[in-house]
């Protein structure tokens, strides 16, 4: 599933909205591939 189609389809939903925008900030990248070395794979 990409990132557009998850965007479009919780459109409405605040909540979910913030946690995108989060997670495509560099520093929340930069945290998790750092926590996680590099092993984690985006759910979306």
């Amino acid at each position: 599933m990409n990132i557009t189609a998850v965007k479009e389809a919780y459109k409405d939903n605040k909540v979910l909205k913030r946690l995108i925008e989060a997670y495509q900030e560099q520093a929340t990248k930069d945290v998790i591939n750092k926590v996680c070395k590099g092993n984690v794979v985006p759910a979306f």
